[in-house]
C-alpha cells in the first residue's frame, strides 16, 4: 500500500470518526432537519443503494465454473461445473428477488418473474464467462473469493449486531414527532423487535470498496486505485445520506455501518492479496 493510498485511508477513518461524534451529540436534530419521506433522492437510493456488492457471488460462480483444475475426472469436472452454476443462479436469484421487492408489483407473477430474470442472467454470464482470458482467471479467483469473504462477513456481523441493538428508527419517532423512545447508539437495548443500528443500506453500499481489490488482482488497474477509493467513498455517503433523508437511520446509524465494512474490507484485502502474494488461489 503506497504513500497516497495510507493517506486516503487514514482521512476516511477521520472523517468517520468526526461524523459519528456529530452523530453522538446530535442525531435527534440532524434526523428532524434531513428528514422528508417523500425525496426522490432517498427513495432511488433504497432502490440500488444495495445492489453494487451482490454481484460478488455470481461472479464467484462463473469464475470457479469457468476455472476448472485440469487434473479432475470428466465426472468430478461435471460436479464443478454444477456446484458453481447453481452458485451463480443463486446469487441471481437473491439479487432478482431484491429487485423485485423494489421494483415488481406485489402478485402472483413476481416470483416466477424474479427466478425467470435469474436464469436468464446466470446464462448469459456463463456464456460470457467463456471470453475471460485464461491468464485472467486465476486474479478473478481471487477477487472473487474477496468479494463474497467480504459480503458473507460484513453482512452476517451488521445483522447480528442489529438484532441485539434494537435501536427505534427515527422514522417511526418522526411519523408521531414523539422521540421518547430515542437511544444512543452506544446503549444496545436488546431484541426489541427494532433495527435502526446499524445501517444494512451503508453496509451494502461500502462494499463498493471491494473495487479497490482490483488494483491487487491486476497490476495494470493499479494506477487507478485512488479512483476505485473515492468512487466507493463517494457512492457509500451518498446512500448514507439518502438513508438519514428518509428517515430509515441515525448519522451514527450509517457511520457505524460504513466503519464496520469497510475495516473488514480492508483486513481481508491484506489476509488475501497482501500476504503471501506469490500463492494465487486456485
Amino acid at each position: 500500500m503506497n504513500k497516497k493510498n495510507k493517506v486516503l485511508i487514514i482521512l476516511f477513518y477521520c472523517s468517520c470518526a468526526a461524523l459519528l461524534i456529530a452523530g453522538t451529540l446530535w442525531d435527534e436534530q440532524i434526523s428532524r432537519f434531513l428528514y422528508s419521506p417523500d425525496s426522490v433522492f432517498g427513495s432511488i437510493f433504497n432502490k440500488i443503494g444495495e445492489f453494487p456488492p451482490y454481484l460478488a457471488i455470481p461472479l464467484f460462480g462463473t469464475v470457479f465454473f469457468h476455472g476448472k483444475p485440469e487434473k479432475l475426472s470428466k465426472a468430478l469436472r461435471f460436479l464443478w461445473s454444477l456446484f458453481f452454476a447453481v452458485i451463480c443462479l443463486g446469487g441471481f436469484i437473491f439479487m432478482t428477488t431484491k429487485f423485485g421487492s423494489h421494483w415488481l408489483p406485489k402478485n402472483d407473477l413476481r416470483t416466477p418473474i424474479e427466478i425467470f430474470l435469474a436464469v436468464i442472467f446466470t446464462v448469459l454470464l456463463l456464456i460470457l464467462g467463456k471470453r475471460i482470458p485464461e491468464q485472467y482467471l486465476k486474479p478473478l479467483k481471487k477477487f472473487s473469493v474477496f468479494g463474497v469473504l467480504a459480503f458473507l462477513i460484513s453482512g452476517l456481523g451488521v445483522d447480528f449486531v442489529k438484532s441485539i441493538w434494537g435501536r427505534t428508527r427515527p422514522r417511526d419517532m418522526l411519523k408521531i414527532n414523539d422521540f421518547s423512545s430515542f437511544t444512543p447508539w452506544y446503549i444496545p437495548q436488546g431484541k426489541t423487535g427494532n433495527n435502526s443500528f446499524p445501517s444494512g443500506h451503508a453496509n451494502q453500499a461500502t462494499l463498493l470498496f471491494l473495487l479497490t481489490g482490483l488494483a491487487d488482482a491486476f497490476n495494470s488497474l493499479k494506477k487507478h486505485e485512488v479512483k476505485l477509493f473515492l468512487a466507493a467513498w463517494v457512492f457509500s455517503f451518498t446512500v448514507s445520506l439518502s438513508r438519514l433523508i428518509v428517515g430509515a437511520h441515525f448519522l451514527t446509524d450509517v457511520t457505524a455501518a460504513i466503519i464496520i465494512t469497510f475495516t473488514i474490507v480492508y483486513i481481508l484485502r491484506i489476509l488475501i492479496f497482501k500476504t503471501n502474494k506469490k500463492n494465487n488461489l486456485i
